[in-house]
């Protein structure tokens, strides 16, 4: 197997030891896995009969978002889940819903909140789609986690790395009367991203999944250290001027929501230049973040992020 990158590397060092420190909220618990995922339609009769809903993974799956644009013809996935159990229920939730046939999915980052149910899809016979420069980052980001997450879930994770259908960037498709548009951006969460745009011909204006981009109630996942790329993506999709956003996690929202994370990835810059040195300094900027922010679920997310956030900000720490 290759040699994983050092950012990859230290997540999974640093995970085990995380999930079991005082003060830092559990990646999840088993006795979650008793709950089942939820969906929701977010809009009401359309005009256009183009029509979005939201699935939600239970907190085992970390309450992962993926949707559903649904039209006469049939429906587009946006990103396939964490668990494959949970992306079995939303092909079902699907079909209960009368929103197929499935005609495709769309995985916008290489995470496994986003790639690890291909292969269901795949099996059900939906053509899965990703960039050529998500797709390269899949083996080596897939290899990290099933070393971090593959024994606790399973038989809940997949026995092969996820392997979507490479797709150009600017790839558009109808639906309706809607047209649906992928466009390719740089690094942020992670080291590329999709981004799917849905225009409907009407007032309500376009909408954008940017999936772990943005994040509404969760602290951001920061394994990466991205943080100035991931405000130039924020930009970037503020200035697509979107009337609505859809994030990996949270509910949707406005532009208001793009701007409350970039807020967010500058007070976590702020305070990392600030605080001392070393793993002293990591843990007073976790701990003074986690205080600011008690509304966050998921703090090991940022704890798991700050030793990448320091390495870039801070070099030699």
């Amino acid at each position: 197997m290759p040699a994983l990158r050092p950012a990859l590397l230290a997540f999974v060092l640093v995970l085990g030891a995380c999930a079991s420190s005082q003060g830092v909220e559990s990646l999840a618990t088993p006795e979650s896995r008793a709950l089942e995922g939820r969906f929701t339609w977010l809009d009401d009769a359309p005009r256009s009969g183009v029509r979005v809903g939201r699935y939600t993974s239970k907190p085992w799956g970390f309450r992962t978002n993926s949707f559903v644009i649904a039209g006469p013809e049939g429906s587009y996935l946006v990103d396939a889940q964490f668990l494959p159990s949970a992306a079995a229920e939303l092909l079902e939730i699907v079909e209960a819903e009368g929103a197929g046939p499935v005609r495709g999915a769309f995985v916008l980052h290489p995470n496994p909140d986003k790639f690890n149910g291909t292969a269901v899809l795949q099996a059900a016979g939906v053509e899965v789609w990703t960039s050529e420069a998500v797709g390269a980052e899949i083996p080596e980001v897939f290899e990290a986690r099933t070393a971090a997450f593959g024994p606790r879930y399973a038989p809940d994770w997949p026995s092969q790395t996820p392997a979507p259908a490479p797709i150009e960037a600017g790839a558009r498709f109808e639906l309706g009367d809607a047209q649906l548009e992928l466009h390719e951006l740089g690094p942020g969460c992670g080291a590329a991203h999709l981004v799917l745009s849905l225009e409907r011909g009407d007032e309500r204006g376009r909408e954008l999944f940017v999936g772990d981009l943005a994040a509404e109630g969760t602290h951001l996942w920061l394994e990466l250290g991205h943080l100035d790329a991931w405000r130039t993506r924020l930009a970037e999709l503020e200035a697509m001027a979107p009337a609505r956003v859809h994030p990996g996690r949270g509910d949707s929202g406005t532009v208001a929501l793009l701007r409350a994370n970039d807020a967010y990835l500058a007070e976590v810059r702020e305070r990392v230049l600030a605080a001392s040195e070393g793993e002293a300094g990591r843990a007073e900027v976790f701990e003074a973040l986690v205080a600011a922010h008690p509304e966050l679920r998921y703090a090991v997310f940022l704890n798991l992020g700050l030793p990448a956030v320091q390495a870039a900000l801070r070099p030699g720490n």
